[in-house]
């Protein structure tokens, strides 16, 4: 299979990678985390100013029409440059949701919002009793004669704090579990009934649990069909999470050079500890775990470019699940063997190691941990079609 990749995407590969270390290195990371409102601002004007906003987005809704691999390509250098600002919650998942599903007068004006840069975006989804299961679903929609009122509570909303605006999944029909039912709601963040409660998580950005009293939404706050929101969640997550497994894959290559860097200069006994065969074996495991990782963020990313809006198409969804499992397993391996070979410099917070390994940490229980996407790969590998069998017949020759 040829994996080279066009002219323009290998710019735009360059063009990131040179932005991350030149403008987004580590030195200002700490500033990032201690004022996000300030600093990620710069960088979202930044980045609407390089077009990364309008990636996704179709050109007739003023985007550059550009695919998965693209995004694969860019998350994969914010990863290495260890990116905080609100990327992955407006532009791949509020932002898919927007591209497939909102045919609403206002959609242009939303979508034309996001691409300069005036609106972010937080998909208020995951309740704390769901276990990431898109389906366990309390909070409610009830319709009125000017729209709808939604009320409920949602749980680790990321960039819920800061949003200009929430997507919110609510029931409008059925009950917690059932799959039909599910409707999703556009509104703004600070729309009266609207509570946020932010705090920091473990790799340094910023999460919110909300709730919502009896909050007013009109008609054209509805996006997509009524009662059909499950599908749309579910693609959009399965386009998050290959965003995220490319970002695992930078900063998990991003690991392996800054730990072989610091054992070709580190020494001991009057010679780099590089040169110790025990540390040898150590840094091709973590390559090894690494390389595994990449081909699987490869397919991953093919298959849903592949799949368009038909996530089961080619069995995505599987690809998927076995992606987000890997990157999690090697993340874990390749982080705790960098931080071990750095020794105590790696546990520190003036180091960009231990910030790695959080932010690893945090991919890891973002959209589902290990554990639920081998789960889910099990369940969807008994509901697949099997092929036939063709019984060979006796009178066919076979070439030896």
């Amino acid at each position: 299979m040829n994996f080279d990749i066009t002219t323009e995407q290998r710019l735009l590969d360059e063009n990131a990678r040179r932005f991350m270390q030149e403008q987004h290195n580590f030195s200002g990371h700490s500033a990032r985390l201690d004022d996000p409102i300030k600093n990620n601002k710069a960088a979202w004007e930044q980045f609407a100013g390089m077009g990364w906003l309008a990636l996704p987005f179709a050109e007739a809704d003023g985007g550059l029409g550009c695919g998965q691999i693209e995004i694969m390509l860019l998350m994969q250098s914010f990863g290495r440059g260890l990116v905080v600002a609100p990327f992955l919650p407006t532009i791949i998942f509020g932002g898919e949701i927007l591209r497939q599903n909102d045919f609403s007068p206002a959609r242009q004006q939303r979508i034309s919002a996001i691409i300069n840069g005036a609106c972010t975006l937080a998909v208020a989804y995951a309740e704390k009793e769901s276990r990431y299961e898109l389906t366990r679903i309390s909070t409610t929609a009830t319709k009125t004669s000017g729209g709808w009122l939604v009320s409920g509570d949602k749980a680790v909303v990321l960039n819920g704090e800061h949003a200009t605006h929430l997507i919110v999944s609510a029931r409008t029909a059925g009950s917690a579990g059932d799959r039909e039912g599910i409707s999703l709601f556009w509104l703004p963040g600070n729309a009266p009934g609207v509570c946020r409660r932010g705090y920091p998580l473990l790799d340094g950005s910023r999460g919110a649990d909300i709730s919502f009293e009896n909050v007013k939404v009109a008609s054209e706050g509805l996006i997509g069909n009524i009662g059909c929101a499950h599908s749309m969640l579910e693609h959009a997550l399965d386009a998050s999470i290959a965003a995220l497994g490319a970002e695992a894959l930078g900063i998990m290559d991003a690991l392996i050079e800054q730990t072989i860097s610091y054992c070709q200069t580190r020494q001991q006994f009057g010679i780099p500890i590089g040169k110790f065969q025990v540390l040898q074996h150590r840094l091709v495991d973590m390559f090894m775990d690494t390389e595994q990782t990449r081909s699987l963020v490869y397919l991953a990313n093919i298959r849903l470019a592949e799949a368009g809006t038909s996530p089961n198409a080619t069995g995505v969804q599987q690809v998927i699940s076995a992606m987000k499992a890997q990157v999690g397993k090697a993340g874990r391996f390749v982080g705790q063997e960098a931080i071990q070979l750095h020794g105590g410099m790696g546990m520190s917070n003036d180091f960009i190691v231990g910030h790695y390994f959080k932010r690893l940490t945090a991919i890891d229980a973002t959209f589902g941990n290990v554990d639920f996407h081998l789960q889910r790969f099990a369940a969807l590998n008994t509901t697949q079609d099997k092929p036939e069998r063709h019984e060979v017949p006796a009178t066919t020759c076979v070439a030896s």
